[in-house]
């Protein structure tokens, strides 16, 4: 039986220091981009409601580049064995996903200027409910643009304000007391990250990945971007 780890496979590239005890400030962190004004609740409480329960081999229904010939997924088995080898169950739901954004969110997810690559660009809602959790990984977003990785961007923007027993972890930092409309980026290539809800309520958050235009370079090159929906 192949056995190989994809976290093992990541971690191998990664530049990342991999030591709890470490704290170094390229890498432990997010990179706070902006944030966004307005009233998205109404649209937020209706993506909640429909949004659907997945699981590592269902949250991305549409990606059909890692099957093989035979209909099998070599990258989603190897991380359900990651998922296995440490005690837990991959059929366990890792969140909720809302993939047709509602106006106000495509809007959001628009201001970033990005453009596809090898893929579309991926704009998606994901909903993280009480019990839910994402466990730690390394993200393979290189797909987008394989012979110029750099370019490719990861943004997340919270939906709605931090509650405590919300849990965003990266690298060695956990994302707390946040904002709604705040946003965010981070080093995807290099640094594991995990979420988890142990709250009372829903944990939210935008999700766009896709290449850097030059106007993606300029609203990261500002310190403190308001964008007025």
């Amino acid at each position: 039986m192949d056995d190989k780890s994809k976290y093992d496979a990541l971690k191998e590239r990664s530049s990342y220091h991999f030591d709890p005890f470490d704290h170094n400030p390229a890498h432990d962190t997010m990179r706070y981009v902006g944030r966004f004004e307005g009233d998205w609740s109404a649209e937020l409480k209706q993506t909640q409601e429909r949004s659907k329960e997945v699981t590592w081999r269902t949250r991305n229904p549409n990606d059909k580049s890692k099957y093989t010939k035979e209909g099998r997924s070599v990258d989603i088995e190897a991380e359900e064995r990651d998922i296995e080898r440490v005690g837990g169950d991959p059929t366990h739901p890792i969140g909720n996903m809302d993939y047709e954004l509602l106006p106000v969110f495509q809007k959001m997810a628009d201001s970033f200027h990005l453009t596809a690559g090898e893929r579309e660009i991926q704009a998606r809602v994901h909903v993280q409910w009480p019990t839910q959790v994402w466990t730690k990984h390394i993200d393979a977003v290189q797909r987008w643009a394989p012979n110029n990785i750099d370019s490719v961007y990861r943004f997340f923007v919270m939906l709605e304000d931090w509650q405590p027993g919300h849990f965003m972890q990266f690298g060695n930092h956990f994302l707390a007391r946040y904002k709604a409309g705040e946003i965010y980026t981070f080093d995807w290539y290099n640094v594991p990250h995990c979420t988890a809800n142990a709250g009372q309520g829903p944990r939210s958050n935008l999700l766009v990945t896709g290449v850097a235009t030059e106007q993606t370079y300029k609203l990261l090159s500002r310190p403190n971007n308001i964008i007025k929906l």
